[in-house]
Order: structure tokens, then C-alpha cells, then sequence
């Protein structure tokens, strides 16, 4: 279950965080007793606002900016193109570019 990186305890877990743990029940049936497959179901805050949307890269999981007509994540220096409004959010559209936050935000610059 490690090397494979299942997630476990996730009713222990979401109650350390303080999420209102509504139900937490194994499956009757489970094709492989080795693997159970549980149901929990955790009750939603509905005090929070949520962003329109939220949008990660595919390879690092972390949150994308928009910057000069591309999705930009910093802490990889990695580029997605943004075509016909469409975020390419593929890890093979990624293109390296370590100083395009540096370029989009500068006023004026030469090539």
C-alpha cells in the first residue's frame, strides 16, 4: 500500500484536521480483501467562498498562475500555453522558462 502511495486513514486524518466526519463504513463486497474499499463522508463548509476555479499543474500539483496569456507555475519555472481560452494542461505542452515571470513583468525589455 506505501510503495504504491494508497491513501490511508483518511477518517483519522480528516478528523485531526477538524472536518465533521458524517459516516465512515467499509464496503461489503471488496475485490481484494487486501484492499478495502471504504465510503466516507466528510460534511462541506458552506461559509467558505471558492474561486471560480482552480487550476494545477498535471506534474506538480501546485497552483498555476496566469501571466501574460499562459499558465505559469513559479516553483517549477514551467509554462502552459492558454489556447483559444483553453489552458493545455498537458505535461508535454509544459515548456521550461526560468525567467518568463521576470520578462512578463518587466516594463520594457530587449531581445
Amino acid at each position: 500500500m506505501n510503495s504504491h502511495g494508497y491513501r490511508k486513514n483518511l477518517k483519522g486524518i480528516s478528523e485531526s484536521l477538524g472536518y465533521d466526519v458524517l459516516e465512515h463504513r467499509l464496503f461489503s463486497f471488496s475485490s481484494n480483501p487486501l484492499n478495502p474499499t471504504a465510503l466516507t463522508i466528510i460534511r462541506k463548509e458552506t461559509d467558505t467562498e471558492l474561486p471560480s476555479s482552480i487550476l494545477a499543474c498535471p506534474r506538480f500539483k501546485t497552483l498555476l498562475k496566469e501571466i501574460g496569456g499562459m499558465m505559469f507555475i513559479p516553483e517549477a519555472f514551467v509554462v502552459y500555453p492558454i489556447i483559444g481560452g483553453i489552458p493545455c494542461l498537458r505535461i508535454e505542452n509544459g515548456v521550461f522558462a526560468s525567467k518568463y515571470e521576470e520578462i512578463t513583468n518587466a516594463k520594457t525589455f530587449r531581445l
